[in-house]
């Protein structure tokens, strides 16, 4: 699965489960548009309940996103596009090209040294969920990636991006205006980070099925020496590309 359909498939069920699982069960065979399923089918008579808060409405009908911004589909703001679309085929396209341009951001991120950081394709679809959820702008200018990501710092990134008091987890309160704390929020970057950790995740299983230090029975001093000696190590060596 390429990184933008990772994208898709992580950002639209947590958007808005009740339309995604709608779509999916409705119009799909195997995540995709069924001819028959949609032949001589009036999209206009469905409708869905989005959240708690907003009684039922028609597929592609507006409703308020937790900061009270109108929005439609999976989670696209009506102030961002030029006009909602008419059927829920177009919607997702709509998406899959707010997507893509959150990827090729992504794909334009660089290193202190001005080189593309070398993401696999579920971190880059973290990052994209990432991004769609706060902005480009919010992210390029953020600690996060200032002090994180590009210079090769995980550690940082981790914290400045994922954690509950540091990272984006707050939204800004309609009332006083003031940021505060949202569990939803917490809980998508905690989402994000086990999929951005996927790699090194699964490196560990390998590691913990093959016993761990056998690695190091014939070790040299200099081997030893060039080997990263913490997380932040680890990943300046994997997230800079060399040339």
């Amino acid at each position: 699965m390429s990184a933008i359909d990772k994208a898709f498939e992580f950002i639209a069920p947590r958007e808005n489960k009740p339309l995604y699982d709608f779509i999916n069960d409705t119009f799909k065979t195997s995540g995709v548009f069924n001819p028959l399923k949609l032949k001589d089918v009036d999209q206009s008579k469905f409708t869905y309940t989005p959240n708690r808060q907003t009684e039922p409405i028609p597929l592609l009908g507006i409703y308020k996103d937790p900061s009270g911004n109108d929005t439609y589909g999976y989670g696209l703001e009506i102030k961002n596009i030029s006009a909602p679309a008419k059927t829920v085929q177009e919607m997702e396209l709509q998406f899959k090209e707010k997507l893509q341009k959150n990827l090729n951001f992504v794909e334009s991120l660089t290193d202190v040294n001005n080189k593309r950081l070398n993401l696999d394709d579920n971190q880059k679809a973290a990052l994209v969920s990432l991004v769609y959820n706060v902005g480009e702008n919010a992210f390029k200018n953020s600690k996060a990636y200032n002090e994180g990501l590009k210079v090769g710092n995980m550690d940082v990134f981790l914290k400045e991006a994922f954690d509950k008091d540091e990272g984006f987890t707050k939204i800004t309160s309609s009332l006083t205006g003031e940021k505060i704390f949202s569990q939803g929020l917490f809980n998508r970057r905690q989402e994000e980070k086990d999929l951005f950790l996927t790699a090194e995740r699964e490196r560990e299983k390998e590691t913990a099925k093959t016993g761990a230090g056998s690695a190091f029975d014939n070790i040299t001093i200099e081997e030893l020496e060039g080997i990263p000696k913490t997380r932040s190590d680890l990943y300046s060596n994997r997230f800079f590309k060399r040339d």
